[in-house]
């Protein structure tokens, strides 16, 4: 691990760090409390669908394998969406305690050490997602799946922000109308 990386790590754990509710609540991911909503799911479905459609098509895997490499992906979404929802919760915590400019150094390392154990955590599914994946296919194959996965998150990411901002720039729900501004 470069120099770099650690410096990155340690910034974004000093950050989710300040993410802890005040005054000693669980954090969100703690409580367990919240479903999907409905939109949430058909996101998710599309998204799938996606993947899937990049798997069939762009890396030139025949049919069986593409099957095999999704059901080997999908066998790790549910880690990766626990995993997606402790740093969101650690996020949202880390905004409360810029928010309240909290001094409880205790909430801080409870985030910081949350978020450590996420990036670590996520860092070993990585690494059990590649040793399964290397079971299923070639290593070139690997990195055209790698590459292709990548690109697809960085479009995903790139929509999701301008859809983010979209928002912002509608303003509070309140203002839109009944509907939500549809």
């Amino acid at each position: 691990m470069d120099m770099n990386h650690v410096i990155g790590i340690a910034i974004v754990g000093m950050c989710l760090s300040l993410a802890a509710p005040a005054q000693g609540k669980p954090l969100p991911w703690e409580r367990g409390d919240r479903g999907k909503a409905p939109r949430a799911e058909k996101m998710e479905q599309r998204i799938k669908a996606k993947r899937a459609e990049l798997i069939r098509s762009r890396i030139g895997l025949s049919e069986a394998d593409s099957d095999e490499v999704l059901k080997t992906l999908e066998r790790f979404d549910p880690r990766r969406r626990e995993l997606m929802e402790k740093r969101r919760g650690l996020r949202q915590s880390m905004e409360r305690l810029f928010e309240s400019d909290s001094e409880d150094q205790e909430e801080y390392r409870r985030v910081v050490a949350g978020l450590r154990a996420v990036e670590e955590a996520a860092h070993r599914l990585r690494g059990e997602q590649a040793d399964a994946l290397a079971r299923v296919v070639s290593p070139k194959h690997q990195l055209r799946i790698l590459v292709a996965m990548k690109r697809f998150q960085k479009r995903l990411h790139k929509r999701q922000g301008e859809h983010r901002r979209e928002r912002r720039e509608r303003g509070p729900r309140e203002d839109r109308g009944r509907r939500g501004g549809r």
